[in-house]
């Protein structure tokens, strides 16, 4: 019997204002190895289908259809991310069978406003925000901390220390700096001052596996304490080295309860295909927040999905075999 053939697809053209932010998106070649290293070790034969500024080119090696299945890493496309949820639009439209989220589901994620309108109406808490096109809309509020970020951006892109804000000031400030250097609508949303967890999770068949929750842990020196661009991406900043997560964290069992069942609910109402990550906040009276809902997280060695994946004492290649086979499974989308 023929091995199965995977064709690992990914992202290779960057366009970005700040030099910094390509860090986050050449991380994408950490996962593809990562995902080819799993692949070997299953035995499955792969190929690489490279989406570079000629996007003919990708569409013609997709077309060829010499694999069986794609394991989708691509993260944006022509240097912006909005053009993520193309390409599953694309593999749907050549009935192509793939890892990961929908187009609906990475699009509607991917806009952090559209999420909470999604999240809201499920019943599930999220913080306050107003979103601005423009600072000359600002007025003066009594709500601070608030925080400043790109509508429509992940892997911490647009947040840095800066991005926590007091007063008028800093907050004009900050809304007008994401609105000149992302060419977006800045978010700007209520600060939620507590404890950090995220929680990882997969389909399997039918069945959801909720990954050990992880709590991202802040030293003293760290203000604001956020996992902002600085403590995600640059290991040399002072924000890297003291932001770390705990996995499994350490909180009551009713609590992690209580944070997976908000996070699956989270997942099931983003329509979260495969595998995903869920962002949350704590506050003082332990009310749940959901800060973001990631569709397709990142996957390189020793990224949070794969620390929650050791913490469950889970290989990752039976991940990676689990979410190809969930692929090959659920077969074309539309």
């Amino acid at each position: 019997m023929k091995p199965l053939t995977v064709a690992v697809i990914y992202s290779n053209y960057f366009e970005r204002s700040q030099r910094q932010d390509y860090i986050a998106e050449e991380d994408v070649f950490d996962s593809r190895n990562f995902i080819e290293q799993a692949l070997d070790k299953l035995n499955y034969s792969h190929l690489r289908i490279e989406l570079g500024q000629d996007s003919s080119h990708f569409i013609k090696e997709l077309k060829k259809k010499n694999f069986q299945v794609v394991f989708n890493l691509v993260e944006g496309a022509l240097g912006q991310s909005s053009l993520e949820m193309n390409i599953p639009a694309l593999l749907d439209l050549l009935q192509i069978p793939y890892t990961g989220s929908d187009c609906l589901a990475i699009g509607t994620s991917l806009n952090k406003v559209k999420t909470k309108e999604i999240l809201s109406y499920h019943k599930i808490k999220v913080p306050s925000f107003n979103l601005y096109t423009t600072g000359k809309d600002i007025t003066e509020r009594e709500d601070y901390p608030l925080i400043v970020k790109p509508v429509a951006e992940d892997a911490s892109i647009g947040i840095n220390k800066d991005s926590v804000v007091y007063n008028y000031e800093s907050l004009k400030q900050q809304v007008e700096y994401i609105i000149e250097q992302y060419k977006q609508p800045a978010l700007v949303e209520q600060f939620i001052e507590g404890r950090e967890f995220n929680v990882a999770i997969y389909q399997k068949g039918k069945e959801y596996k909720v990954l050990p929750v992880s709590e991202l842990t802040y030293a003293q020196n760290i203000v604001p304490p956020i996992c902002g661009y600085e403590a995600k991406w640059l290991t040399d900043s002072k924000e890297y080295k003291g932001t770390v997560p705990l996995v499994p964290a350490k909180i009551e069992k009713k609590l992690a309860e209580r944070i997976e069942q908000t996070a699956i609910a989270a997942y099931q109402a983003m329509n979260i295909g495969d595998y995903g990550r869920i962002d949350i906040r704590l506050d003082e009276q332990e009310n749940i927040y959901i800060l973001e809902v990631n569709p397709n997280p990142c996957l390189s060695p020793g990224a949070g999905f794969e620390r929650s994946l050791k913490a469950a004492g889970i290989l990752f290649e039976d991940f990676v075999r689990d979410v190809i086979e969930h692929g090959l499974a659920r077969g074309k989308r539309c």
